[in-house]
Parts: structure tokens; C-alpha cells; sequence
């Protein structure tokens, strides 16, 4: 064989490897279901290998489990939430759920391996007929070299491949909790169940101890009306219990939930607060930052909520208004904006103060938003600061209920941990038959003592009360990062 032809094949054969490991890297996925997740195989070139787990929206996780220059990424495109309705339905053991899914998976990559030579054996016949006149035996054996080169990187990665490797994974995003969220869950079962313990006695003492508080109010019980705020739940399945308790023990005429229902603004969260959906009380809510357009939905069909943005309604003669916060109505992204904040706050100032009467209750997230609108409307609820507590500004009553799930998730980022809050706003009707703020009380529990304190606050009119405003200025919308 003469030398123009050696270089002739070697340039062949290399425009034929390169060309079918180019298709396979830029084309080669395939997506399957396991089950209840559906999940997307893929790979790419990389100067370290590694296998990417990527769980969209929290974050990814990785681990160094060949040497090979491949990245394989396993994508999580979805987890079937009507998959695990049957599931739980029938019974199914977690073992043959398990099971299931491996075979599943063991199918699914069997049928990616077939796509990567198929691409491989296409790539390397194009390669092959790059430059050259075409002729059948050079696109065969540029096939041939294709499917030799994907196949030989292939028994590369396998024969190194140790999935040990992901007993020390790398984690990115908000998945980098998930070994403290783990190991929290395995240490606090028992805290769980003293936390329902806790409950259960404060649900058995409750309704007596109000009715004892009660004899100290300073108004009469006529036309009197009682407000749950609830708020900042993120996902916590303990803040149902909270909720019925406070529902039982308290008899509030309605409840006013300021927002934060979730985390990450999916609606698979939200099978943690089936418990809700048992409370027969009208239940009205606003969006906060950590919630989504797919949540809100789903609040409205299957929760039964009042979802209020923009919009009055009303319980009995009592009007009630309440705003979205600006980030729920978007596609998930929970970073607050002061920009938006600002504009909120205008929108609201002018949408109320162009009413003929303005409503007894505005109902918004974010508080900050709320101190702009103080003197808009006599009683103001938000959430989102995780810290309850209630001040008279501006010719309003101010109330931030804290966080109903005690931060959900959230808490293992603190010291220390939140106690569940919630408020009990009093309304009654005055000579002039419109509501007036009675008192508040702050409620909360300590999640780790299952201390259980009431503070009231009857918070009077000082003798020169301020002057209603208008909207605020910009100097007052400050940011905040819940």
C-alpha cells in the first residue's frame, strides 16, 4: 500500500471518528419514563467524566464516576403526581416501586446505547464523505469506524464506571440542603410526633382559655368578627395540624392566608398540605414571592381558596381586598424586586383610592408593600418576614403573621429553629355600622417545647391620629430576600 493511500485511509478514518462522536455528543438523548418520573438521558464531551443528575428546579448532583472524558446527564423532566395518587391508592411497597423503576431504567438505557451507535455509525459515514468524491465502501467503512469509536469510548466508561462515587456527591442549587433535610428528617420523626402531641393538648385547652380571655375584651361580642391569618406556610405538613387546631380552638369566621403556600413555586409541593383541604371555614388568599402561576391554579381547583389579586370580595357586609405579590405572577423566581415592589404599591394606592368605599381588609404579601399602603384601608395583613407582630401606621393596623409552617424546609438553614405563628385579628361594628380593629392576638409555638403563648394587642388610636396618604415614596419600598 502506497503512502498516498495510508494517509488517504488515516484521514478517513479520522474525519470518521470525529464526525460520529460530534453527532453523537450534539444529538444523542433520549427521554423515557421510570415510572412515576419521566427522566432524559444525554451526553456531552468534558475534560473530567462525571454523571449529572440534574432536578430541575432545585439544582443538580454530581459525582466523579469515570475517568473517560463524558459527561453523562440524567435529567429529571417530570415526576407523574397521578402515578403516585395510584400508587398510594393500591398499596404498592416501596421495594417493587423500586424495582419497577430499575427495570425501567435498565430498558431505557439499553435503547439510549442503540441511538448513540446509530448516530455514531451516521456521523462516521458523514465524515467519510467529506472532501472526497462519494463511493459506497468509503461511507461503509466510515460507518464501520464510527460505530467502532462510539463503541470503544463506550467500553471505556463502562469498564471504569463506579456508582460508589455517589456516596460523596457535589451538589448545586438548592439541592445542596438535601443531605441536611435527609438527616434532619431521620433525627426529628420522633420531634414530629411530639409536635402533633403538642397540638393535640393545645386543641384541648384552647377553646376554654378564649373563653376566659375573652371576658377581658372591651367590647361587646355584637357584630363581632373573627379573622385567622395565617401565612408563610413553605410546604410544611405539620402546619395543617396547626391550622385545624387553630380552626377548632379559635372559631374564627374566616381565614386570611398571606401567601408563601410553597418554596419552589411547584405544584407537587403542595401535596404536603392536602390536610387544608378539610377546613370548612372560607378560606381567602393572596400570592406570595415563593409561589407560582401553577400554584395559584392549583390553590383555586383543588384547595377550594379565594384567590384575590386585584379583586374584592366579600364575608357578609366585611369587603376585602387583596393583591398577587408581583414574582408569583411569572414564571418561579422568588428574589424580590424592589422595582416591582414600588409599582405594586402605586397600582394599589390608585385602584383603592379611585373606590367609592374603601374595604375593611387589604389583604398583600410582602409588608414592606403593606407600610406603603398604610391609611388605604383600616387593617392591612402580609406575611413574608417570618416574624409576627402587629403596629397601628398611618391610620392602619399593620399585621405580619409570621410563618404559619415555622419556614418549612427552610429552618435548617438557622440556628434557630421558628416557631409556627398565626394571628387572630377582631373586628366590630361601630355606631356607624362599619368594622373597626378590636385586637390581635399573636399566637405562636415553639416547635422544639411545644410552648404554646398568646400575646393581645389592643393597640388604641393615639390622640392625633396621622393623616391617611397617599402612596408612598421609593425611600420606603425597602428590599427584602425571603
Amino acid at each position: 500500500m502506497n503512502r498516498k493511500k495510508i494517509i488517504s485511509l488515516a484521514v478517513l478514518a479520522a474525519t470518521s471518528a470525529a464526525f460520529s462522536l460530534a453527532f453523537v455528543f450534539m444529538s444523542a438523548s433520549r427521554t423515557a419514563d421510570l415510572g412515576i418520573i419521566r427522566a432524559r438521558f444525554s451526553i456531552a464531551p468534558a475534560a473530567n467524566g462525571e454523571t449529572l443528575l440534574e432536578v430541575y428546579p432545585f439544582g443538580e448532583v454530581s459525582a466523579k464516576t469515570h475517568s473517560a472524558p463524558v459527561k453523562i446527564i440524567v435529567g429529571l423532566e417530570r415526576i407523574h403526581e397521578e402515578s403516585i395518587d395510584e400508587i398510594i391508592a393500591d398499596g404498592v411497597g416501596f421495594d417493587d416501586l423500586l424495582e419497577t423503576m430499575k427495570d425501567n431504567a435498565q430498558k431505557a438505557v439499553g435503547e439510549f446505547i442503540l441511538v448513540v451507535l446509530a448516530l455514531a455509525a451516521v456521523g462516521g459515514a458523514a465524515g467519510a464523505s467529506i472532501g472526497r468524491r462519494i463511493r459506497l465502501i468509503e461511507i461503509i467503512l466510515g460507518a464501520g469506524i464510527g460505530l467502532a469509536s462510539a463503541a470503544a469510548l463506550g467500553a471505556v466508561v463502562l469498564s471504569q464506571y463506579q456508582l460508589d462515587a455517589f456516596r460523596q456527591p457535589t451538589y448545586r442549587g438548592l439541592i445542596t440542603y438535601a443531605p441536611e433535610i435527609v438527616d434532619n428528617i431521620n433525627r426529628s420523626v420522633e420531634g414530629g410526633r411530639n409536635l402533633r402531641k403538642y397540638v393535640r393538648d393545645m386543641a384541648a385547652n384552647m377553646s376554654s382559655f378564649y373563653v376566659e380571655l375573652d371576658r377581658y375584651s372591651e367590647k361587646e361580642n355584637a357584630g363581632r368578627i373573627r379573622i385567622l391569618h395565617i401565612s408563610d406556610i413553605h410546604n410544611n405538613p405539620l402546619a395543617g395540624d396547626f391550622v385545624k387546631v387553630l380552626v377548632k380552638g379559635l372559631s374564627p369566621d374566616l381565614i386570611m392566608n398571606t401567601g408563601d403556600m410553597t418554596d419552589m413555586g411547584t405544584a407537587l409541593e403542595l401535596k404536603l398540605m392536602d390536610s387544608l383541604k378539610g377546613i370548612s371555614k372560607p378560606h381567602f388568599f393572596v400570592s406570595g414571592n415563593h409561589d407560582s402561576p401553577e400554584v395559584v391554579e392549583e390553590l383555586k381547583r383543588d384547595f377550594g381558596l379565594r384567590v384575590l389579586d386585584g379583586d374584592i370580595a366579600a364575608h357578609g357586609k366585611l369587603r376585602i381586598i387583596g393583591f398577587g405579590d408581583p414574582k408569583a405572577n411569572v414564571s418561579f423566581d422568588a428574589e424580590v424586586d424592589p422595582e416591582a415592589m414600588l409599582e405594586a404599591a402605586g397600582m394599589i394606592a390608585e385602584k383603592i383610592s379611585k373606590m367609592r368605599k374603601r374595604p375593611d381588609v387589604l389583604m398583600i404579601h410582602n409588608p414592606d408593600i403593606g407600610r406603603a399602603a398604610a391609611g388605604l384601608s383600616p387593617v392591612i395583613l402580609s406575611g413574608h418576614a417570618h416574624s409576627i407582630r402587629a403596629e397601628r401606621i398611618g391610620g392602619s393596623v399593620l399585621i405580619v403573621a409570621g410563618t404559619t409552617g415555622a419556614a418549612g424546609a427552610r429552618y435548617i438553614e438557622t440556628e434557630e429553629k421558628p416557631s409556627y405563628s398565626a394571628a387572630l385579628i377582631t373586628l366590630h361594628v361601630d355606631e356607624d355600622g362599619a368594622f373597626v380593629f378590636d385586637h390581635v392576638d399573636l399566637i405562636r409555638m415553639n416547635q422544639s417545647t411545644g410552648e404554646f403563648v398568646v400575646e393581645r394587642k389592643f393597640l388604641p388610636i393615639p390622640e392625633e391620629e396621622p393623616e391617611e396618604k397617599e402612596v408612598s415614596t421609593e425611600k420606603e419600598i425597602q428590599e427584602t430576600k425571603k
